[in-house]
């Protein structure tokens, strides 16, 4: 998850003209990553708290993708997954969604390494 400077989204107006500034903020992303572009529809539900829903699609997209490339394949595979966890079919849901996922290459002749936390001591 990257921790960037919360600041305005872009395109809001201050209603008293005030001029709020909208400010770029940069982070350096390693290769092999995978990035979740989206729009608020998609972590946004009456009654319950944003960050809950950023925190199930973070956990969710990183569970989706451990130890793996990120091709085409398994990234649609992720998105139809993510749609599915926080849009049930239960719910009612009247703003846009948008979910675009960007899988990062991986240097040349590299291999996803996979993580050693979840390695237990008969796989050492």
């Amino acid at each position: 998850m990257l921790k960037t400077p919360v600041g305005v989204p872009l395109g809001v107006n201050d209603p008293c003209g005030a001029g709020v500034p909208f400010r770029q903020a940069t982070q350096p992303v390693p290769p092999g990553s995978t990035l979740a572009i989206y729009t608020d529809g998609l972590v946004e539900r009456p009654g319950t708290a944003i960050e809950a829903q950023i925190d199930t699609l973070a956990r969710t997209l990183d569970s989706a993708l451990k130890g793996i490339r990120a091709d085409q394949e398994s990234l649609d595979r992720t998105a139809d997954l993510l749609i599915k966890t926080l849009l049930p079919a239960t719910a009612t849901h009247d703003d846009d969604v948008t979910l675009l996922l960007i899988g990062l290459p991986m240097p040349k002749g590299s291999n996803p390494v996979p993580d050693c936390r979840d390695a237990g001591p008969l796989n050492w």
